[in-house]
């Protein structure tokens, strides 16, 4: 059956009809023409992984059970995520038809943001939900938001900026230095023993 976008939830499959039911929302979206965002898939590049995947079987079985509780968030001006990979994902798992999704509430549009990835990596980052992640998850996630600057701003950020990356990805200034160190070799001071080794 070809689906079509609609803001009537009648219109959709019987399962999109009980997981979406008192879930308030702008559209509802045929699940394939609700696009990822890229820009989620530079921040978090473990979004393929055998973690994640478990991760959204879980989240599919939880919304089974208890209906979607949070509506996934788009640009205002095209059908393209900003919050809710991973429930959009669960959502198709489960095979609904369509994706109930809300414009954003600053009415953000992809033309003004799809050539600044900070900005809207900084976005998704203080919306998303997240599997557990390891340090060196939390290391890819800041030096997204490093290189997204590098792109918008064409120099290199500030060690404030840096560490305001650092808040949003969940990995300290101090962290970045020595994983810095560790990778581009010179003497590293263990940050508990005090031990300096020469990488």
């Amino acid at each position: 059956m070809n689906y079509t976008t609609t803001d009537n939830l009648s219109e959709t499959c019987s399962l999109s009809q009980k997981l979406y039911d008192g879930l308030q929302f702008d559209q509802l979206i045929p699940v394939d023409d609700l696009e990822e965002n890229e820009f989620n898939h530079k921040l978090y590049k473990n979004y393929a992984s055998k973690k994640n995947q478990e991760y959204i079987e879980r989240l599919a079985q939880q919304i089974e059970e208890q209906g979607l509780q949070r509506t996934p968030i788009v640009f205002s001006d095209v059908p393209l995520l900003i919050g809710g990979h991973h429930r959009k994902r669960a959502l198709k798992l489960l095979g609904v038809s369509h994706i109930p999704v809300r414009k954003n509430d600053k009415n953000y549009t992809w033309k003004e943001f799809k050539n600044r990835p900070l900005d809207i990596m900084i976005i998704m980052a203080s919306d998303n939900q997240r599997p557990e992640e390891t340090e060196f998850d939390y290391h890819c996630a800041l030096m997204a938001l490093i290189e997204a600057y590098k792109v918008q701003y064409d120099s290199d950020p500030s060690m404030k900026q840096i560490q305001s990356f650092g808040a949003t990805a969940g990995f300290s200034y101090k962290k970045y230095c020595a994983y810095k160190k560790l990778i581009n070799g010179g003497p590293y001071t263990h940050p508990k023993t005090g031990q300096v080794i020469n990488l």
